[in-house]
């Protein structure tokens, strides 16, 4: 890793409070992601989606999963 690299995890743990530069990359890349996802779907559909991930349902419902 380079140093603006170093800097910019450094930053982030800073800003965050986290406990090491791992949990920064790890922040980092899921807000990437969720950036990447707000161009796929609307704002509510994901709100939905962390909803229904915090609450532990399933994506699909569990009768239709393995149905061809």
């Amino acid at each position: 890793m380079n140093e603006t690299t170093q800097k910019f995890y450094e930053r982030i743990q800073e800003e965050l409070n986290l406990k090491d530069i791992k949990e920064a990359q790890k922040v980092y890349r899921f807000y990437s992601a969720l950036k990447g996802m707000t161009k796929i779907i609307s704002e509510e559909e994901l709100q939905k989606l962390f909803k229904m991930a915090l609450n532990g349902e399933a994506l699909i419902s569990e009768d239709r999963r393995f149905k061809g």
